[in-house]
């Protein structure tokens, strides 16, 4: 037997795990920004992309790639 809810228990709930989805991908920013941060400190002290990617699983290697050419970008010539 399926129950009956009110309009504003859906709402209720929908609010819920709107909230909770936003919440998720806060996090998932957050998580790249500090990943962005190591990687760009990494390729400073000359570690290669291919290792970085080895131990930093939430940047892509083409993510990785764009942020050592700004690294290269920014280093004095």
């Amino acid at each position: 037997m399926m129950g009956s809810y009110s309009y504003e228990e859906i709402l209720a709930t929908h609010i819920i795990s709107e909230k909770r989805e936003a919440r998720q991908e806060g996090e998932k920013v957050g998580e790249k920004r500090e990943a962005r941060q190591a990687a760009e400190e990494m390729l400073r002290d000359g570690i290669p992309i291919e290792k970085i990617a080895k131990y930093v699983h939430a940047l892509s290697l083409e993510e990785l790639k764009a942020i050592e050419a700004d690294v290269k970008q920014q280093q004095p010539a």
